[in-house]
Formats: structure tokens, C-alpha cells, sequence
């Protein structure tokens, strides 16, 4: 356990300076941007510049100017401090082109509405007629843009503006003042007709899926890994997704009168996934014996993925918040790269921890009083919570809160109602686990290390930023988004096996190792959850199998083997059957004969023989540890001594353990062993 502890602090510190490293980049970063770039123009040239009178153009000439493509970040910000050096020497007339350039910015950079009260004011301020008909484009390309067609027709309605500009006015009064002329009754029929497809699509697929599953997993033999993989799957989001994409791409809320698309493709995408779950409900139900309704389920569903989504929802919640900043402090991401850079991490980190006070209100928790708990949860420093899943027959608990001030544990209810004491036990010592050695806390700084890298990002493109915020993520950003998320759940995965083994460890201390283990497995039969990977089987979630976490929680005391392929019950019942007919018709001595066969060791080492023996019973499907100190071997869980139990009509297991026992002993050919029996199995011991 030291060597556990030692680890978590390890993680904890590596983090922490990979934050500390970022927070230097950035504060780095932004402290040498403040500078203007190299070869940037001097005042001289940037006064020539207004003084050519072409607001419109003037980026576009001081880029060729630089020799670049397009201004950068960097650019624009010392453009901006370069025109409050010209300011005050500047003429009116450079106060209004300066003026018109601020606008032109404006519009470009994604503020049309602040655009166009600036180019307002400059075209007032105007004397020169070729700056002031600029002006007046950028005007209604501004008015076009933040939807102020109105407006441009109120203040372009004075008489002495129609006689100067004629009919470049005239053109633009007309577009402004056309409406969208009504689609005609059969085209709106069409595209309400593509919308229903939509809606009807991902539904379709679902059922179709399932329907597919059902043929080929007919039986409930061998259906319980591949049933775990295909509820995990996340087709139904994607084709969802996907779906209210198209309702946007298509552009169909708007052609049918909705006034905006954001709300009817929202609702889109909530009726369409409900959609998806109807059939996967029906399969829960056929396959677990699950009771519970569409309603319960949805809820349940929708909630975990809610919680399940906070690397996903934090930071496009962080990035909305400055988004209207940015809206309210026009080029701030441009002015300020260090405050976005800064205030990226620290809005993530914030509504991370935030996020768990949601967490009972999102999946219907109802805290515990200290009267209520289980006998288990005695002395539980943190709040406990009981998660109503009735008839879900989902048992679980789960650990949330990255601070202690935020920390509790969850029961689902059919776990808290229906579970043994010592399971439940056991179980919640797993959870305490998990707080006390500072999981939580390590996620938290993973997920804020993840949002350093969009700090960096913040200060090394700012103009990249100031679009993403007002004007939505170009392709590169969606896809570098995407790989920064993809690998921090890369590494949350391997973190999250890692503690695992530790909280399972922990909570063997607690409560002993076969104990605590034995609780797990009635856990992970409860869940209809995979205890092996195998085909069909998902292997890329953040527990390790059972099998798995029983191989690393024995194996500080030995050499573990676990079955891979063991045979039926129905054959083992079958075998003993023989053999106990043998041993009523020739006698015991026969019958030991027999079972010494299945223990033929050939190996001359005893550590060898060991390891023989125990691998013939893993073969037989039982559970066994060949010791550490090599005093023996142990077996854990005799598949053997369990089917005889459940056999119809059960067999003698003190019969089945006495003849086993003889042949083992015949087997290994050492007078110092000895054998004792244990509920679930045995132990054979050098003296």
C-alpha cells in the first residue's frame, strides 16, 4: 500500500508541475505579445495608411504592406496601441478614418451589431465621397449581418443621402428592405417530409440494431458480454447528432417558419434520442429481467451521460461564458490574449468544481440522514446518497467530488435494498477509497491540465480565438479539440485502472481479501457485467474486468490462475456423477485412483508442481493461488465443489472434496501435505 500511495502522489505531483509549466507558457506568451512583432510598420506608415482615406482596404494594404498574407493577432493588437499613439496628433478627418478602420475590424472580426454604430458614426464624421460611399457598404454589410435591415432603412431615409448617393443607395435600401419571398406550398412539403425522415432515421437504425442482436444471440447462453457492449455503444448519439446536424445543414427550421433553427434542432435531437433508447429499453428489459419504465430508464440514461460528459461539457460551458465576455468587450481575445489564456483554465476549473453539486439534482439522489444509512456506512465522513434506480436491477456506487467540501457517495437503491450487509460493506469500502487517496482530485487536475492546453492556444492565436468565440470552430479547431480530448481520456483510462487496483486494495485491507473480492463478483453477476474480455466484449472502459482485478488484488500474495475456457456445468456434473458411481460400486480407493488421473504432474520441481495443479484446476474453471512463500497452493473458487451445490439433485460436496482431496495428495506424492476446506474451496498446505 505504500508503494500504492507513493504512486498517487507521483501522479498528483506530475500533474501539478504540467500545470505549472502551461501557466508559464502562457503568462510567458502573453507577457511577450505586448510587444509589437518584428517588421511591424512604425507610426509613420501606418499614418500614410489613414491618410489614404480607404477604411475598407486599409488591412488588406498593411498586410501587403508587412509582406503577410493576412494580419494575425499580434498585428491587429499593435495596430490598435498604434492608433492610440496617432490619436493625439491625428486631424478629424484621420480621427474618422481611424474610426471607419475600428469598424471595419469590427465587422470582420465577428461584431457586426458594435460595427455598425462605429461605421455610423465615421460616415457622419466623413467628408471625403469616396470614404463616405466605403463607409456606407461596410454600413449595410454590417446592417446585413446583425440583422439591422431596419435600422439601415432609418437612418439612410434622409433625402439629402438619397440625392449624394443615388442609386448605390437605392440598391441597398431594396436588399435591405426584401423580405424572403414564402416557399411554395409544395416545396415546404417536401422539406417537412425530409425533416420526418430525419426524425424517423436514427429510430430506425435502433430498431434494426436490435432486431440484428436478437438473431444473433438468440439464447441467454453467452449473451451477457455482448449485451454489455452493445448497450455501451454510442451509434444512437451519433446518429442523433448527426441527424439535427442535417436539420441545420438543410437549413429546414428556417424554411418552415421558425424563426430560429437553435431551438426546433435542440428539440430535434431530444425527441430523435429518445427515439433511439425505446428499443434498447425493450432489450434490457428481455435480457435482465429489468422492471422499471421508458420514463425511469430515459432519465437514468440521460443522467449518467450528463455526468459521464464533463470533460465535454466544461469546456464548451467555459467557452460560452466568453464567448459573451468577448461579445460585451469587442476584441478583448485580440486587445487581451492573456486574460482569455487565463480565464479558459480558470472557468474550467471552476465549473469542475461546481459540477458535482449538480450531480443529485441531475440523477435524482436523495441524501441520507445519519439514522438511515446502512450499517456499513457507519462513520462515513461524507454525505451518502441514494440513487432511486428502482426496478433497474442496476447496482452501483459511485464516489463524486473532486474537494472535500463537495464529496459524497452515491447507493443506487436496488444495491442499498437488496445487497447483504457485508457486500454492501465491502462495496462502499471501495468508494471511501477512492476519496480518501485522492482520485478525484487527480482527475481534476488531469481535466485542468487538458484546459491549459487551450490557454496556450489562447495566447499563441488569439484572432484564431476571437473567431472560434464569435463566429463557431472552423474545422482544425473542432479536430484539435477533439485530440486533446481523446487523449485525456487516454490517459484518464489508464489512471482509472490504476485506481481501481488501488481502491480494490484498499478495501481488501478493510474487509479481507476473498471477502472483498467475493462481493465484487456478486456486484458484477448482479449487473449482467462481462468478467472476462472476450469476443464482443468491451475492454476500453474504466474498470478492469473481474478477472483482471482479481489477478493484481492476489497477486501480492502469489502466482494467481484464473479459468480462461472451463467446461459446462452440465459436464462437470456429469463427470462427478461417474466418479461417485464408481466409488459406490468399486470402492474409494478406485474412486481417488480416478480423480489422481486428472492430476498427472509430470513437472520434478515442487514450485512446478505447484503451478501444474493449479493450472489443471483453472482448466476445471476454478479460482487459484499458488503461494509467495511456497508452502502450497489455494483454491479460491472450486467450480467443482459450486456445481455440485447447484446440481439437481445436488450432489455430496463432502464426498466430492474427500475423493478430490485423496487424488491431489496421490497426485503431488509429498507425506507433509496437508488439506482443509474452506466454504468455497480448499487449501493445500506443506507442513
Amino acid at each position: 500500500m505504500a508503494i500504492g500511495c507513493g504512486t498517487m502522489q507521483g501522479m498528483r505531483n506530475a500533474l501539478l508541475c504540467v500545470i505549472l509549466l502551461f501557466l508559464g507558457i502562457i503568462v510567458g506568451i502573453g507577457t511577450i505579445g505586448r510587444e509589437a512583432p518584428p517588421g511591424f510598420p512604425p507610426v509613420e506608415t501606418i499614418r500614410e495608411l489613414v491618410r489614404a482615406r480607404q477604411p475598407h482596404l486599409f488591412l488588406d494594404d498593411l498586410a501587403e504592406t508587412m509582406g503577410a498574407p493576412e494580419l494575425d493577432g499580434h498585428d491587429l493588437r499593435a495596430l490598435l496601441r498604434r492608433f492610440d499613439e496617432i490619436g493625439g496628433e491625428a486631424s478629424a478627418a484621420e480621427l474618422t478614418t481611424i474610426e471607419g478602420i475600428r469598424g471595419v475590424m469590427l465587422r470582420r472580426y465577428g461584431h457586426p451589431g458594435r460595427a455598425f454604430d462605429v461605421l455610423w458614426r465615421a460616415f457622419r464624421g466623413s467628408e471625403d465621397r469616396d470614404e463616405r460611399e466605403a463607409l456606407l457598404e461596410q454600413l449595410f454589410q454590417a446592417a446585413r449581418a446583425s440583422r439591422q435591415e431596419q435600422e439601415f432603412l432609418r437612418v439612410t431615409s434622409d433625402t439629402a443621402l438619397l440625392l449624394e448617393f443615388g442609386q448605390t443607395l437605392n440598391d441597398f435600401r431594396a436588399l435591405s428592405a426584401t423580405a424572403a419571398p414564402p416557399l411554395p406550398e409544395k416545396r415546404r412539403g417536401k422539406m417537412l417530409l425530409a425533416w420526418v425522415m430525419l426524425l424517423i432515421l436514427p429510430w430506425f437504425i435502433a430498431e434494426w440494431r436490435v432486431y440484428r442482436w436478437r438473431q444473433r444471440f438468440p439464447g441467454p447462453a453467452e449473451r451477457q458480454g455482448p449485451f454489455f457492449a452493445f448497450m455501451r455503444s454510442s451509434i444512437g448519439v451519433v446518429t442523433s447528432i448527426v441527424s439535427a446536424v442535417l436539420v441545420l445543414a438543410f437549413n429546414l427550421p428556417t424554411a418552415l417558419g421558425f424563426e430560429a433553427a437553435a431551438g426546433p434542432a435542440l428539440a430535434h435531437l431530444l425527441v430523435v434520442y429518445l427515439s433511439t433508447l425505446r428499443p434498447l429499453h425493450r432489450l434490457d428489459r428481455e435480457v435482465r429481467g429489468a422492471t422499471w419504465g421508458f420514463l425511469a430508464y430515459a432519465r437514468a440514461v440521460i443522467g449518467m451521460a450528463m455526468v459521464n460528459a464533463a470533460l465535454l461539457v466544461v469546456p464548451i460551458g467555459a467557452a460560452l461564458i466568453l464567448r459573451a465576455m468577448t461579445a460585451n468587450l469587442p476584441l478583448w481575445p485580440i486587445t487581451w490574449p492573456l486574460g482569455v489564456g487565463l480565464g479558459f483554465p480558470a472557468l474550467c476549473g471552476a465549473l469542475l468544481l461546481l459540477y458535482p453539486l449538480l450531480v443529485p439534482w441531475i440523477l435524482w439522489m436523495r441524501r441520507l440522514p445519519a439514522d438511515q444509512r446502512p450499517p456499513g456506512a457507519a462513520g462515513l465522513e461524507v454525505p451518502l446518497y441514494r440513487w432511486d434506480l428502482s426496478g433497474s436491477k442496476i447496482y452501483n456506487a459511485l464516489a463524486f467530488g473532486y474537494l472535500s467540501p463537495t464529496q459524497a457517495i452515491a447507493i443506487s437503491s436496488p444495491l442499498l435494498e437488496e445487497f447483504p450487509e457485508p457486500s454492501l460493506r465491502a462495496i462502499l469500502e471501495h468508494e471511501k477509497a477512492h476519496l480518501a487517496q485522492g482520485h478525484l482530485f487527480v482527475y481534476f487536475l488531469l481535466m485542468l491540465a487538458g484546459a491549459m492546453v487551450g490557454g496556450v492556444y489562447a495566447v499563441v492565436w488569439p484572432l484564431e480565438v476571437q473567431r472560434l468565440l464569435m463566429m463557431g470552430p472552423g474545422f482544425w479547431q473542432i479536430g484539435g479539440f477533439f485530440l486533446v480530448l481523446m487523449g485525456l481520456l487516454a490517459v484518464f483510462r489508464r489512471l482509472a485502472w490504476e485506481h481501481e487496483t488501488a481502491a480494490d486494495a484498499q478495501a481488501a485491507t478493510a474487509v479481507g481479501r476473498e471477502a472483498y473480492l467475493q462481493a465484487l463478483t456478486e456486484l458484477t453477476c448482479a449487473n449482467y457485467l462481462p468478467e472476462r474480455v472476450r469476443e464482443g466484449e468491451e475492454a476500453q472502459g474504466i474498470h478492469p474486468p473481474l478477472q483482471e482485478r482479481k489477478r493484481r488484488l492476489r497477486a501480492a500474495d502469489g502466482e494467481c490462475f484464473l479459468p480462461t475456457h472451463p467446461p459446462s456445468t452440465v459436464t462437470l456434473v456429469a463427470l462427478w456423477r461417474s466418479r461417485l458411481a464408481v466409488d459406490w460400486k468399486s470402492g474409494q480407493t478406485e474412486a481417488e485412483h480416478l480423480c489422481a488421473l486428472d492430476y498427472h504432474l509430470t513437472s520434478p520441481e515442487p514450485a512446478g508442481r505447484w503451478r501444474e495443479l493449479a493450472a489443471r484446476h483453472a482448466a476445471f474453471g476454478s479460482e487459484c493461488l499458488v503461494r509467495r512463500d511456497g508452502r502450497g497452493l489455494e483454491v479460491l473458487a472450486c467450480a467443482q465443489k459450486s456445481c455440485a451445490r447447484q446440481a439437481d439433485p445436488p450432489l455430496p460436496a463432502d464426498r466430492i472434496c474427500l475423493l478430490c482431496s485423496a487424488g491431489q495428495r496421490e497426485a503431488l506424492g509429498d507425506p507433509r501435505l496437508t488439506w482443509t476446506g474452506t466454504p468455497t474451496g480448499c487449501r493445500l498446505l506443506t507442513s
